[in-house]
């Protein structure tokens, strides 16, 4: 098996993670330099999308001052960010190929998947696991997408919805 299959499930698993423990916006300051792209909002939205880029350009500028009065850079900081998240999808690697839900558990604790990743979710992520292993990518991919890794992330597919009905 190659290094990029073996590590896609526990990459798509602790992206997750990380989306879930973060809140990042999409848009850039480059954006109001044409305002038309939020023709839809009303006066009042679009003075409040303008204050955020202000205030998100007024916090970078911070951001950046505090660092270097630290002696550190932004890509400091991520790649310390991708060494945590290297160590994370590895040790989520092993408590995948060892069914250790325990283990797993604590690697989520604190996410968004943490209260979403129960016994049950815990045992169709190792299928998935095993499946992708095994090279039968579309019985993996069928796992992930009723979970809802097709929509964003484990949440989303119809194994929660119908366990939200109950």
């Amino acid at each position: 098996m190659n290094v990029k299959t073996k590590y896609i499930l526990p990459a798509l698993i602790l992206g997750s993670v990380a989306l879930g423990s973060s809140v990042t916006y999409a848009y850039n300051p480059g954006m109001l330099s044409d305002m038309a792209v939020f023709s839809g909002f009303n006066t009042e939205q679009q003075t409040a999308i303008k204050k955020s880029f202000d205030i998100r350009q007024a916090a970078e500028v911070e951001v950046e001052k505090v660092l270097e009065d630290a002696g550190l850079t932004k890509e400091d900081i991520h790649e310390a960010m991708r060494d945590h998240h290297e160590e994370m999808r590895e040790k989520m690697e092993t408590a995948l190929e060892a069914g250790d839900y325990e283990a797993y558990s604590e690697l989520v604790a604190g996410s968004r998947m943490a209260d979403k990743v129960t016994e049950e979710i815990f045992d169709k992520l190792v299928e998935a696991h095993d499946l992708r292993q095994d090279g039968d990518m579309e019985g993996a991919r069928e796992i992930m997408n009723e979970l809802g890794f097709d929509k964003g992330g484990i949440g989303h597919g119809p194994m929660f919805k119908t366990k939200m009905k109950n």
